[in-house]
């Protein structure tokens, strides 16, 4: 009996000692729809995304460094706050003068309910590099960050806008 007890507490020890498994990576929609939101490393996401196979996703990309473009194409339609996306995009060149989101998405659907779920707030007029017509920064870690990470939202017609994350020094 006391050899059966130890061989027990032995086996559990073993067994406690054991890293437990890795957890699996987030679907890549739910790593697109954080990196949309500024919740992560957007630059670091999506060319991890694009460097990695993956089912869920197709990626193209285009020029290097500073030129370089990456679009990952999703096999299936995320949707973040009613509006829907197939495609996200990395540009150091905006898509428009009005938006400057890094990494973006065209989106279609109404504005409104993710604007208000998110808190953006207008972008105040005469601002000098407005980031999109609504935003909300992202503070990171460093308390005197003075361009932070920023989620921006800009129209584009009925039941379209741009949702992205950018920063000023981007």
């Amino acid at each position: 009996m006391i050899f059966a007890t130890t061989l027990l507490l032995a086996f559990a020890s073993v067994a406690a000692a054991q890293p437990a498994p890795p957890k699996p990576a987030p679907p890549a929609a739910d790593r697109l729809t954080a990196t949309l939101l500024c919740q992560v490393d957007p630059l670091e996401t999506v060319q991890s995304l694009a460097a990695a196979p993956n089912p869920a996703l197709t990626a193209k990309t285009t020029g290097e460094e500073m030129d370089q473009t990456i679009v990952l194409t999703l096999h299936k339609e995320m949707v973040i706050h009613g509006a829907r996306t197939s495609a996200v995009t990395m540009s150091f060149s905006p898509p428009r003068e009005d938006f400057l989101g890094i990494v973006f998405a065209e989106m279609k659907g109404d504005p409104a309910p993710l604007i208000k779920a998110l808190g953006l707030k207008k972008a105040p007029r005469g601002a000098e590099l407005p980031i999109g017509q609504y935003i909300k920064p992202v503070p990171g870690n460093e308390p005197d960050e003075t361009c932070p990470r920023t989620i921006a939202v800009t129209a584009l017609g009925p039941g379209r806008f741009l949702l992205g994350c950018g920063w000023c020094n981007g």
